[in-house]
């Protein structure tokens, strides 16, 4: 169950994407096995909170590495949001598909690498345990427009990704932790 309060529909649909989730993931490897047990805290949150950060930004959003849809289909479902699901690996892609089928979700997969994916310029990009930090800005600066907004979930070495980072390019970091830390990245630049 999620630690983070939605609306009944927006409940039920969550738990659509769940059940799909661990249905595909006897065949496919979506999550750890470990983690079915525990999906909504490990999981799920993470992409409600991304969801519920969706509403301050208009414009196109990306989620690079999509893998099992977290957080990009989980906010798509919770912010009612259009998201372009870009992800290479063809299983984890044709189960985006069922999932964003199954839930009604306003999501489109890209099924691409993300440096070939032809994506234009995007207002929000997100990421869930695709990269470290200055790997995730180095994809994400030829997508992200000049105004856009990284929203990346990250762990406990939130600040020295951050840190590391920094040696590469020029960006103003926030780091809001909940059930989950996310790292707000703005005025991303690359260094001379």
């Amino acid at each position: 169950m999620s630690r983070i309060s939605v609306s009944r529909e927006t409940h039920e649909r969550l738990s659509v994407y769940v059940d799909c989730l661990l249905q595909w993931n006897r065949t496919v490897n979506l999550i750890s096995a470990g983690d079915a047990g525990d999906v909504w805290s490990r999981h799920i949150d993470d992409g409600i909170a991304v969801g519920e950060m969706l509403s301050a930004h208009l414009g196109l959003i990306a989620d690079l590495g999509s893998g099992a849809g977290i957080p990009g289909l989980v906010a798509a479902i919770v912010s009612n949001r259009p998201v372009c699901l870009v992800e290479a690996d063809q299983r984890k892609c044709a189960f985006l598909l069922e999932a964003g089928r199954r839930t009604g979700a306003p999501v489109t997969v890209k099924a691409s690498r993300i440096e070939s994916a032809g994506l234009s310029k995007q207002a929000v990009v997100t990421a869930r345990a695709l990269a470290p930090l200055d790997r995730l800005l180095a994809l994400s600066i030829p997508i992200l427009s000049p105004a856009g907004v990284g929203l990346f979930i990250k762990g406990v070495s939130a600040e020295a990704e951050v840190e590391a980072a920094r040696r590469h390019f020029q960006f103003d970091a926030e780091i809001v932790r909940g059930s989950s830390t996310i790292i707000v990245i703005r005025g991303l630049k690359a260094l001379p």
